[in-house]
């Protein structure tokens, strides 16, 4: 207690030197030892994108925690634009430039800073400097310091990398061929043997990357494997998205839960909460929080030495504070928490557990007779819920009661209408898409119409498989009419195409879409007095007659009229009046929840699927109808065409563009 106590008044008196000395160039006046410092690039910030450079200056001939950071950089002005910032950086016009200021910090709060804050790799390469040239290196920095100059920065040119070569040449009257590019600055001092040595201070992903690397090259691989591939591990782990990394978390944590998962063997289970605990220790403090929390979960004995180091102010009083997820992969359940503010409200939105059932023999959950999860026994009973599904729980008479919440960005947990699936893309814009419901909607409604009106399969027929089928569906979006030999349906079509490849493809179709839907829905919104009933009674005939039409989906707060800026589109494949004959019955293609009946309201609010938000309202416009092109794809959706003709022209496998109207059968 005493060390650590001493180690505390050691940094604070150490950063009281810092923060009062308004020069402490006196820091560097006694030094043994120089390094340069190169700190890799950063994202996001363009004047770091080739890295950094900074000296680093050591009382003593060995690196220690006393070392003095020294960086020339640019003297910034607070709250100027990126206009001004960029011109001056840039220097493009003439002294129109940034002043060079020299920053002194400890090291040691520089390199937490790079490595931990700004998730940068930082290197320290140690230099063969003389003591004269030492000498005459801190005496250089110690005059630009007293003396004013004209010397200005510039980003490119005359920057952090640049004045440091400029102070070393000075000290050692080498000279330099690359002094501006701080990637190339440590080769060049190599070249004049003036470094011979490195040390590597790893960022918090280089460090999350070696212990990936660690655990699949460990005992656990095999049992992990059962859950996850080291690239889909990764990619989570790396995501930006919470609910992506905490999934890749619990993974890895639920190896160490009891049965139903998967080890078994105490010595694995440690391994598994050391990697846990590891890669724990390469989250920002944010991040720790959550996977903290995480803890809470269990009381499996192999964690309670891990959960004990959980502050108490920081644990749940109450189970109930938590909203507890389930993702399913290959069967095996994997939890995720967040935590739920708890008020009266979320009890209008919950659904009761009566739809689901326990199965006491083998602790499974079941939903109309097909497992769905799993049951987690922690202090109470707790259930784990289906699929993306969030629940709490509460003690009614001893009993535990689940309560259920509905949340937008959950995964179907019923398919409405299964034997439709066939005809519908494999991929789900909520659960395939790193952003969730911010997915690529638009364009795939648009990929669906599209493939519903103008491709046609053969499944008889051979497989082609080096078929470009990226290209195949662009042609078929673009207007071309389609056969395509091997496949039965669309789904089948779409699922025998990388996942990754038709999630880039429909990401860029709803860039190159880009009509604003969100506009759009306030443009029709705005001239939702022009269509009436007898608007939609004409829709309905289109429909029925084989025309698919978007519907764009704006949303607000429930009982507002301020829309939210997101907006969603599903494709209308049917219609009927409803039997009160106040509204429409549509059936619908929904980009993340499949085909399902909504209601239409006369009022333009629209029932969509039970699994999106209910504190929300959802409405509905029609996209302008254009009649040319609706009789035309009406005409051909209803012509006779002779099939058995266009199947010869696929007997050797290969797709082939067709005019449909030179294929009609009289």
């Amino acid at each position: 207690m005493k060390l650590i106590l001493g180690f505390i008044f050691f940094f604070s008196l150490l950063s009281q030197v810092f923060a009062e000395s308004p020069i402490p160039i006196e820091l560097i006046q006694n030094t043994k030892k120089v390094s340069l410092v190169f700190v890799g690039s950063k994202d996001g910030i363009s004047e770091s994108s080739f890295g950094h450079i900074a000296l680093r200056f050591s009382p003593n001939q060995e690196l220690s925690i006393f070392d003095t950071n020294i960086q020339f950089v640019a003297k910034l002005e607070q709250g100027e634009g990126l206009l001004k910032k960029y011109a001056k950086g840039m220097g493009i016009f003439g002294n129109f430039a940034y002043d060079v200021t020299v920053e002194i910090e400890p090291f040691i709060n520089y390199q937490l800073t790079k490595t931990k804050n700004e998730d940068r790799d930082v290197y320290v390469y140690p230099l063969n400097l003389s003591s004269e040239q030492i000498q005459a290196l801190v005496n250089y920095i110690q005059n630009f310091f007293s003396q004013d100059t004209a010397a200005k920065y510039r980003f490119f040119n005359k920057n952090c990398s640049f004045f440091a070569a400029d102070a070393l040449e000075e000290a050692t009257g080498l000279d330099f061929k690359v002094k501006s590019h701080p990637w190339r600055l440590e080769n060049e001092l190599r070249r004049h043997g003036l470094i011979s040595q490195d040390i590597y201070h790893p960022s918090l992903s280089s460090l999350k990357n070696q212990v990936i690397s660690e655990l699949f090259n460990s005992e656990l691989a095999e049992h992990l494997e059962k859950l996850t591939n080291e690239r889909d591990f990764t990619k989570n782990l790396f995501s930006e998205v919470d609910v992506n990394r905490r999934h890749a978390y619990l993974q890895l944590l639920s190896l160490a839960f009891r049965s139903p998962f998967v080890v078994n063997d105490h010595n694995l289970k440690s391994e598994a909460i050391t990697f846990y605990k590891k890669l724990y220790a390469t989250e920002s403090e944010t991040g720790k929080l959550y996977y903290r929390a995480l803890l809470e979960s269990t009381t499996d004995e192999s964690l309670v030495h891990l959960r004990a180091s959980i502050p108490h102010s920081q644990r749940p009083r109450f189970k109930s504070h938590f909203k507890h997820e389930l993702l399913v992969n290959r069967d095996l359940p994997v939890l995720k928490i967040r935590w739920k503010d708890v008020d009266n409200r979320n009890e209008q939105l919950a659904l009761h557990m009566n739809f689901l059932q326990y199965n006491k023999e083998d602790h499974q959950i079941y939903f109309k007779n097909q497992k769905v999860g799993s049951a987690l026994f922690a202090r109470t009973k707790d259930w784990i819920s289906p699929t993306h599904i969030n629940y709490s729980v509460q003690l009614e008479r001893n009993e535990v009661q689940a309560i259920f919440h509905l949340s937008m960005n959950s995964a179907i947990l019923e398919k409405e209408n299964p034997s439709e699936d066939s005809s519908i893309l494999a991929i789900n814009n909520m659960t395939d898409f790193d952003k969730g419901y911010a997915g690529a909607c638009y364009a795939m409604v648009k990929i669906q119409k599209a493939l519903l009106t103008r491709a046609s399969f053969f499944p008889d027929e051979e497989v082609n498989s080096s078929l470009d089928k990226i290209a195949l569906i662009d042609q078929i979006y673009r207007g071309q009419y389609i056969a395509i030999p091997g496949y039965k349906d669309i789904h089948d079509f779409t699922s025998d195409i990388n996942k990754e490849d038709l999630k880039e493809y429909l990401v860029k179709i709803e860039h190159e879409i880009n009509g604003d839907a969100v506009q759009s829905f306030k443009d029709g919104l705005f001239r939702r007095q022009k269509v009436t009933k007898d608007t939609f009674k004409n829709l309905m005939s289109l429909i029925k007659s084989g025309h698919k039409t978007e519907l764009i989906i704006g949303m607000t707060d429930k009982g507002s009229k301020r829309f939210k800026p997101v907006s969603h589109v599903v494709l209308a494949t049917d219609i009927e009046e409803s039997d009160d004959q106040e509204g429409w019955n549509i059936k619908v293609y929904d980009p993340n929840m499949g085909y399902y009946t909504a209601h239409l309201g006369l009022d333009f609010k629209i029932q969509l699927s039970k699994f999106y938000r209910k504190d929300l309202d959802y409405y509905a416009v029609l996209n302008v109808l254009n009649k040319d092109e609706i009789d035309l794809e009406l005409g051909i959706e209803n012509l006779n065409l002779n099939q058995e003709k266009i199947s010869k022209r696929v007997k050797r496998g290969l797709p082939f563009v067709y005019n449909p109207l030179k294929y009609i059968l009289y």
